[in-house]
């Protein structure tokens, strides 16, 4: 029976504190008169390098998404197989499926004749080149891509989370301080429950 009325203590707790920080944070929001703490100078200076990081990051895993498969409906295949870790089957890219086709029409006409072997001789270029892009495209997604996303997903995100908690404790912080200063000291009880508030808020 304790374990349970220790939990209704805590749960009491927690959403008194996310009251008073949506209080905070709606007043902030408002433009009302409200006491608040600003962040030492490096610290915003960190915040917005950090800002900065993240859309560049974000634009350049974009643009290079773009650059690196430009039909958008590949593009939403490729990260729904990627996402469900299943392997996309080989599809054949535009220059290798011309190179083919130059192939088989030189083929056609005869590789004797002066026409077929100039097209096989294309064809077999256009191939090279269908291969180099292929190449281009997996190297840049093995060396450039995949580092970056997981940049994005995994430092990018704890520093966001972390962000938000420090942003929480500062509103706690502040939504304490301002009921401390309306506490009047004529009724100690309260002032005390005030004070303890403040502390529990610094912790």
């Amino acid at each position: 029976m304790e374990s349970l009325i220790d939990l209704q203590d805590k749960v009491k707790k927690h959403t008194e504190s996310m009251v008073r920080s949506c209080e905070q944070f709606a007043e902030e929001k408002v433009g009302r008169d409200v006491q608040k703490t600003r962040l030492e100078t490096n610290m915003e200076s960190l915040i917005d390098l950090q800002d900065k990081v993240k859309k560049h990051t974000e634009s350049m895993v974009r643009s290079c998404e773009i650059r690196l498969q430009p039909n958008p409906n590949v593009r939403m295949e490729e990260f729904l197989y990627e996402k469900l870790d299943k392997r996309l089957r080989p599809k054949m890219t535009p220059m290798i499926e011309l190179a083919t086709i130059l192939t088989d029409a030189g083929n056609d006409f005869g590789p004797e004749t002066p026409y077929g072997t100039a097209l096989i001789t294309a064809g077999n270029y256009q191939h090279r080149l269908g291969q180099a892009e292929l190449e281009f495209v997996s190297n840049s997604a093995d060396v450039f891509l995949t580092p970056l996303r997981r940049f994005l997903e995994g430092d990018i995100k704890t520093v966001m989370k972390e962000r938000k908690e420090l942003n929480n404790r500062r509103l706690d912080l502040d939504a304490a301080r301002n009921k401390v200063k309306k506490c009047s000291k004529d009724d100690p009880k309260l002032y005390v429950s005030c004070h303890k508030l403040l502390c529990y808020c610094l912790i």
